[in-house]
């Protein structure tokens, strides 16, 4: 009987920040490796609660951002480098293979989305970081929705792909485009491996240091822009890459 067993707390675990700002009235938000309480916030919304009302999407969109590890953008915000912008942990394939799939599907959420393809949320957050870093997706109100360049980008053959992506990387990744900065001026298109760990150590441990250039070249590979030959550890211009005034956003 319910006087016998009062009910006073249901804690509900859900993957889904929709469902959870829905039902909630504290939303808890646990980091990993350790684990650790990222957020703790109080949903304080009238119910019934309106899916897409202005404050409903507010706590969608922050409940995001902590998930994602995405600091609000203010207008005080420093410009992007690669310490306060890292690569998300995603390699072309995947991404490319997600904008395909969200081509098809039209705006929908992280959690509808990792639903859809029997997924975890947090397999798809790398992904979905790495679509919004390069231009090629938003995420309003919780809703994920291709761009007009992810759009071109997901329906590209090979080698407009490529270009589309050197671009992107080029203006929005800014490890990759550090790399390539960088590659132009030294005399001869090389430069050793350790001038970028040295530079990256100073933001990152060196598990991350090496995960970031592994994606740098995966990208900057994809996009022949630059490779790294393993055998001399040295970061190498492509040479049929794409000139720099082509890369660099018209003004």
């Amino acid at each position: 009987a319910s006087d016998e067993f009062p009910i006073k707390a249901i804690v509900l675990v859900t993957h889904n920040i929709e469902e959870a700002v829905l039902l909630a009235d504290r939303v808890v938000i646990l980091g990993t490796k350790p684990g650790k309480v990222e957020l703790e916030l109080m949903i304080d919304l009238p119910r019934p609660r309106d899916r897409h009302g202005v404050d409903f999407e507010s706590f969608v969109e922050r409940i995001y951002n902590v998930m994602t590890g995405r600091p609000p953008q203010t207008r005080e915000s420093p410009p992007a480098t690669p310490a306060n912008a890292p690569l998300p942990h995603a390699n072309v394939d995947s991404l490319s293979g997600l904008a395909e799939i969200l081509a098809g599907l039209g705006p929908v959420t992280v959690a509808e989305t990792a639903d859809e393809l029997g997924l975890e949320v947090d397999d798809l957050l790398p992904l979905v970081d790495a679509l919004e870093l390069l231009k090629f997706a938003v995420v309003d109100g919780g809703r994920l929705a291709l761009t007009e360049a992810g759009v071109t980008f997901a329906g590209a053959d090979i080698q407009p792909s490529k270009q589309i992506f050197a671009r992107a990387v080029y203006e929005h990744a800014p490890l990759v485009h550090v790399i390539v900065n960088a590659l132009e001026r030294a005399s001869d298109g090389t430069l050793r491996g350790g001038f970028f760990r040295d530079i990256l150590r100073r933001s990152y441990s060196e598990s991350e240091v090496e995960r970031q250039l592994d994606v740098a070249v995966n990208w900057g590979r994809y996009a022949e822009l630059f490779s790294l030959d393993a055998d001399h550890d040295e970061f190498v211009v492509d040479p049929d890459r794409i000139p720099l005034s082509a890369l660099s956003p018209s003004r």
